[in-house]
């Protein structure tokens, strides 16, 4: 199976409605379905600790480990490098 990556751009993003966050969870679980590897998710001062915590269950729930960072040139990084510790090989 293709490996992946995926950056989560969730600056600005709000809660989503409990409809919305069933939408969500079920692409996360296709997503690990199809191969996703990592998942960095992009958020700023203004994401909600709520939300940013929603999403890491879902993600532990839909079987992937994703990492949160504060920028999108640190997510670019974290994707450069080969191996992170805690994710797929």
């Amino acid at each position: 199976m293709n490996r992946f990556d995926i950056v989560n751009d969730l600056r600005g993003f709000r809660p989503p409605t409990p409809e919305a966050a069933k939408s969500i969870k079920r692409a996360q679980t296709e997503l690990v379905e199809m191969g996703v590897d990592r998942v960095i998710r992009v958020v700023d001062e203004e994401t909600s600790d709520v939300l940013v915590n929603a999403f890491e269950r879902r993600s532990r729930d839909a079987g992937d480990s994703g990492e949160t960072v504060d920028t999108m040139a640190e997510a670019e990084t974290r994707l450069a490098n080969d191996e992170i510790d805690g994710y797929i090989d």
